[in-house]
């Protein structure tokens, strides 16, 4: 009977022991969830703070100028020397952006110079996880060499993307790096190799022309995107 009674203890033990580690493990992965969630959910916000500034920045410098900034502005051998997202540093500043940050970079020096590597590790915008990024292409808000106007958005200011803050893709703020749109598809361009890109697959937000935010991901049709792309499509868009 003694043994009959501690094979049962030690049974209940084990059980005890099991339900106990079970609740134990849960409750710990449902934290680790929950921050992980929270994480995301706060990455989004500034993300959608971010493309709300950077729409303020580039607003000011088409006062300024009469267009937007070119994507890339190119060295005198042709070499990529500075992103648009550079570009905009003192509209940044002036619409409410951390100026001593900004005021790091050197325009004198190649984007990835050690100095401007080292702003870029400073800049907020660099450290969200989230690349910010402009689409370039003949029918697409941004033109490869050159800048657009106003008046180039035939589609309305509303209904055409500047740019997108998106994750799982790592492009540096201060890079020369965009993505390109070839009348059907978005493509991310660089040393030589092309991958291509769904905005309808990617988390994050789209910056429209007139300033404002949107929501992109999951349940955007593919030609929804497509019509918000182009600048001149003549497409109707409903619903979004």
């Amino acid at each position: 009977m003694t043994g009959e009674r501690e094979s049962r203890s030690q049974v209940v033990n084990w059980v005890v022991g099991s339900v106990a580690t079970f609740i134990i493990t849960t409750t710990v992965i449902s934290v680790i969830l929950g921050v992980v969630e929270v994480q995301r959910v706060m990455g989004l916000k500034q993300t959608r703070n971010d493309l709300k500034w950077m729409g303020l920045a580039l607003h000011q410098y088409h006062e300024s100028y009469d267009c937007f900034p070119p994507p890339v502005v190119f060295d005198a051998a042709g070499k990529p020397f500075h992103s648009w997202r550079s570009i905009i540093h003192p509209q940044l500043s002036s619409v409410g952006g951390d100026s001593q940050v900004f005021a790091m970079y050197r325009f004198e020096e190649r984007w990835n110079s050690p100095h401007n590597v080292a702003a870029a590790n400073a800049n907020h915008f660099s450290t969200n996880g989230y690349s910010f990024l402009a689409i370039v292409g003949p029918e697409a808000a941004w033109q490869k060499d050159g800048c657009r106007r106003m008046r180039d958005f035939k589609d309305g200011t509303w209904n055409t993307i500047l740019a997108v803050g998106i994750k799982n893709i790592d492009v540096g703020w201060h890079e020369p790096c965009d993505l390109t749109f070839d009348g059907e598809k978005l493509w991310l361009e660089r040393d030589g190799r092309k991958q291509p890109v769904d905005l309808s697959e990617s988390e994050g937000f789209a910056l429209f022309a007139d300033g404002s935010v949107r929501r992109l991901g999951e349940g955007v049709p593919e030609s929804t995107l497509k019509a918000f792309i182009t600048r001149a499509g003549g497409e109707e868009v409903n619903g979004y």
